[in-house]
C-alpha cells in the first residue's frame, strides 16, 4: 500500500520495516477493533458479581479477559448504567445480581477471524502508521492517516 517491497519471511522481520510492522500491528489492530462493533468479534457472556459494591458506582463485575470494549451490560449502554475501570465493570442500577448479560467487542489479533472490511481497515491504518518509519515522509503519512479517518 505504501509502495514498498513485501516483507518475506524471517528476513523481512529482521529489517527496519519488518520490526516496525511487528511493533505497530497489535496496537493498530486494537485501535481499529475498538472503533466499531465488528460482527465477527462481538461476544455475549454472563457475568457474575465479585461480591464488592462501591457505594458511588454500584456492584462490581470482572471484565472479560478478551474484552476490548463493552457494548451493553444487562441491556444498558455505556453511560446508561455502567462504567469500566481497571479491569472491572460497575453496574449502577442495583446491588449485585448474578448472571448479567454482557455484550462486548473482543480483541482478536488473528486476521483469519476478521471480515474483509476489518482486514482492510487494519491494513490502511497500519500503512499510515508505518509510512514514517519506512519513508521518513511525515506529510505523506499524515495524508494517508487522514484518508483512513
Amino acid at each position: 500500500m505504501i509502495g514498498s517491497k513485501p516483507l518475506d519471511g524471517v528476513n523481512g522481520m529482521e529489517s527496519e520495516r519488518g520490526r516496525a510492522c511487528d511493533l505497530l500491528f497489535p496496537g493498530v489492530a486494537r485501535e481499529v477493533q475498538s472503533l466499531a462493533p465488528w460482527a465477527e468479534l462481538v461476544k455475549t457472556v454472563l457475568l457474575s458479581p465479585t461480591g464488592r459494591v462501591d457505594p458511588a458506582r454500584g456492584a462490581e463485575y470482572n471484565r472479560p479477559k478478551d474484552c476490548l470494549r463493552v457494548l451493553t451490560l444487562n441491556n444498558a449502554r455505556r453511560g446508561e448504567g455502567f462504567e469500566e475501570e481497571n479491569g472491572f465493570i460497575f453496574y449502577h442500577r442495583s446491588g449485585p445480581r448474578a448472571n448479567l448479560p454482557c455484550r462486548y467487542v473482543r480483541l482478536s489479533l488473528l486476521p483469519d477471524e476478521w471480515s474483509a472490511e476489518l482486514r482492510g481497515a487494519v491494513r490502511k491504518l497500519l500503512a499510515a502508521r508505518i509510512m514514517p518509519a519506512v519513508t521518513k515522509d511525515v506529510s505523506a503519512a499524515n495524508s494517508l492517516e487522514e484518508q483512513f479517518w
